[in-house]
């Protein structure tokens, strides 16, 4: 979702207007930059990459490709990013790593650590009073999507 929301080409490439994508809410990811070791080597030791693409490795260049980070810019949408407090750390600095990268482009971020939760606990989380859910209706409601 993240990639698709900062490459304009995925949407346009299927008649569809960058624009239509007036936020995102990612959730606990760890893809953001594949070109991150810490990252990639999660991908690999989960056998992810085998799974996905029939191989144990990836090229840097197709690597970069697949990276969402690399393709924000100023006029990417809003992101909301949460990630659990007892995530693995590949997850937690994947996450924070993209917040990073959004804003040092001047794209709007928000980051919100889950605390007490793991990876797989975080969707039951979000069916809590007081939880990242408020958080989540929030930043909707305050979606400028006029331009869609």
């Amino acid at each position: 979702a993240s990639r698709v929301a900062l490459d304009s080409s995925m949407l346009s490439i299927i008649g569809l207007s960058p624009r239509l994508v007036c936020g995102v809410i990612a959730i606990s990811g760890v893809g953001y930059n594949f070109l991150n070791e810490e990252a990639y080597q999660l991908g690999i030791d989960e056998g992810v990459y085998q799974t996905l693409f029939s191989k144990d490795g990836l090229s840097k260049s197709f690597r970069k490709k697949l990276s969402p980070i690399f393709f924000a810019k100023r006029s990417s949408p809003p992101f909301l990013i949460l990630y659990a407090a007892r995530d693995q750390k590949e997850i937690k600095h994947s996450s924070q790593d993209l917040s990073k990268w959004l804003m040092k482009v001047g794209a709007q971020s928000q980051i919100y650590s889950i605390p007490k939760e793991s990876h797989k606990s975080t969707v039951l989380a979000l069916s809590r009073a007081k939880s990242p859910a408020t958080l989540m209706t929030v930043f909707i409601k305050t979606m400028d999507c006029s331009e869609q």
